[in-house]
């Protein structure tokens, strides 16, 4: 306890000059203390760079308030007619009308599409570009500041309390649309002349997910530095932006303070919103403070972390030590995406390691052999998988509407295992008795479907993929169940659905003049972005292939490499132990820092089996 209370340094709000993102929170002679974090909507590495003491100021709260509650069950239960009436179709069309007839002809006529192509591709796209870059960053973790902290306090068990609804957050940034009088506001003079002369520099995209500015503040725990650069930013742009500031932010931060207040008062109650939300008179740290609430800057960045404490699992086959507060997954890995299943289907983290490093799940999977076959575990078994998702299905809480066995009969007809036709050769290993096959296992390679032509021969023989030939595909294998495509017309069936806006619809609005304005900004953009987009798609195409790393380790009285795997598909940390007549491939899954440090290594070390 001591150790813990040390990490806490308190300090006065004017001494510390506001520069943490974590405060306490409380009233006088309040016993409990409540806590306010600023947040950043990132997944980048850098934003992690607090200490534990915000998982303990969490630990000492029983609830938790955060922007949304972003739990499956209540993005599920979104009032999507509230959302729809948000929408005023009825406003938009008439809106659609008045920019084609009125601001589309001015637009042609007094802008050049040169410049306006300039405009869009070195002001506006650029900065949707970096946020590209920055989603698909190999420095990511698995989850963003809000919903990683949301997490860790719903594996601890904490009331979760979302501050605003969906529909809420979507009136903010889309304000009251119908409201506005275009026609009497003279809209297409006002942006003809912010295209004229605005460098159209305002990124909105920063206001929801951060620029590399911002995240190095925040990263440095430099609330003051963050909130002047917003500042800064938004002074410096134009009226519309300025309007959607005040509607992000400044109301909002009224809304956010009514409906945390009084809870704050009771004590114990932890509020992560983002940092924006904190900055200025009309922040919440200024609000709390006009109510009377004392309000004291926590220390995040001292090099102080709560050490991983371990307990010994003795097992049929072998010990190994784990975190204590997560359990072991056992031979139930599904196509190597384990960690990113287990995050969905166990909503309530009980499986799950949380620490300032990152998230990490464990596994150990045994695959065993036998005489006369190099292995009787099947790679993937969908049957096996289909009931697997069932039963998780059925034990978890808030998946009562998903059925995952209805597609069943579209992934295999098959009705017994006895009807699977295996190939005279597996992996290299001939079967002369099909007796001889253990009928529960499925190998590598092996076919598990049948298909047939019309006269119920075979069409196809094992190949490792199926190939059908294409004559065959012409003869009309499938003609029962697809139509003629050929005879479609999209855009016939589009406009009879009443869409107003496919590609013939908008064409036909256009003059011919509009439509070569038009083309010229389009290929500029296309230019532009195949260009940018280059090195992008091969840095994500690296991701999605994964790099790989090795770490020695003692493992089982064995000198072996811990294999490290990063991709855009989750990391994750494994080696394999061989015996005589089994395997075991020890794996944990979870966010690059915590896989890659010494800290989980002792998962490995540990493993001992028995004689």
């Amino acid at each position: 306890m001591k150790k813990i209370i040390t990490l806490l340094f308190f300090s006065p709000l004017f001494t510390f000059a506001q520069n943490s993102i974590l405060f306490e929170v409380s009233k006088p002679g309040q016993t409990e203390k409540s806590y306010l974090m600023g947040t950043i909507h990132v997944q980048d590495e850098k934003a992690f760079n607090f200490n534990d003491s915000v998982f303990w100021a969490i630990d000492q709260c029983s609830k938790t308030a955060f922007e949304l509650d972003l739990s499956l069950g209540s993005i599920k239960k979104m009032d999507e007619k509230a959302i729809t009436e948000i929408i005023d179709t009825q406003y938009i069309t008439s809106l659609g009308k008045y920019i084609e007839t009125n601001f589309i002809p001015q637009l042609v006529n007094e802008i050049p599409a040169k410049d306006l192509a300039h405009k869009i591709t070195a002001n506006i796209l650029p900065a949707y570009i970096e946020f590209m870059k920055l989603k698909f960053s190999a420095n990511n973790r698995t989850q963003f500041v809000d919903q990683y902290l949301q997490n860790y306090a719903r594996k601890n068990k904490k009331e979760i309390i979302g501050i605003e609804t969906y529909t809420e957050q979507f009136k903010a940034i889309l304000g009251n649309m119908s409201s506005f009088d275009y026609e009497k506001a003279n809209l297409s003079d006002k942006m003809i002349e912010f295209i004229k002369k605005d460098n159209i520099d305002f990124d909105i995209m920063e206001l929801f997910n951060g620029t590399e500015q911002m995240i190095d503040f925040y990263h440095q725990g430099d609330l003051r530095g963050l909130c002047d650069y917003l500042n800064t930013t938004i002074s410096s742009t134009n009226a519309f932006a300025t309007s959607l500031y005040e509607r992000i932010f400044f109301d909002r931060n009224d809304l956010m303070f009514e409906r945390t207040k009084d809870r704050m008062a009771e004590g114990g109650m932890f509020v992560a919103v983002g940092s924006g939300h904190l900055c200025g008179d009309n922040g919440l740290i200024s609000q709390y403070q006009n109510a009377g609430f004392n309000v004291r800057a926590v220390d995040v960045s001292s090099e102080s972390n709560r050490e991983i404490e371990w307990r010994s699992l003795d097992k049929q086959y072998y010990t190994v030590d784990l975190p204590k507060g997560t359990h072991l997954t056992e031979n139930k890995d599904v196509m190597g995406m384990g960690f990113l299943l287990e995050s969905m289907m166990d909503t309530t983290y009980a499986n799950t390691l949380f620490t300032s490093k990152g998230m990490a799940t464990f596994k150990i999977e045994r695959t065993d052999y036998n005489e006369d076959a190099e292995a009787v575990n099947d790679e993937f078994d969908y049957a096996a998988f289909l009931k697997e998702l069932q039963e998780i299905k059925d034990s978890t809480p808030g998946y009562e509407d998903l059925d995952y066995m209805e597609e069943a009969d579209d992934i295999t007809e098959i009705e017994s295992i006895e009807n699977i036709d295996y190939p005279t050769e597996i992996n290299g290993e001939r079967i002369y008795e099909m007796d001889e096959v253990d009928e529960a296992a499925v190998y590598e390679e092996v076919a598990v479907e049948a298909v047939y032509d019309e006269d119920d021969e075979e069409i196809s023989d094992y190949e490792g993929d199926y190939e059908m030939e294409e004559a065959e595909y012409a003869e009309g294998y499938y003609d029962s169940e697809i139509e003629e495509y050929d005879d479609i017309d999209y855009e016939t069936e589009i406009e009879d659905e009443g869409f107003p806006y496919s590609k013939n619809s908008i064409k036909n609005k256009l003059t011919e003049e509009q439509q070569v304005y038009f083309k010229e900004v389009g290929d500029s953009i296309s230019r532009y972005i195949k260009q940018e987009m280059g090195t992008l798609m091969m840095s994500m195409m690296g991701m999605m292939g994964g790099n790989s790393e090795s770490y020695p380790a003692l493992v089982n009285d064995e000198e072996v490499e811990l294999d490290f795997s990063r991709s855009m598909l989750g990391s994750s940390i494994s080696t394999i132990i061989e015996t005589e007549t089994s395997e075991y491939e020890l794996t944990i899954e979870g966010d690059p820092e915590v896989l890659q440090s010494e800290d989980l290594r002792r998962f490995f070390t540990s493993f001992k089996l028995k004689e």
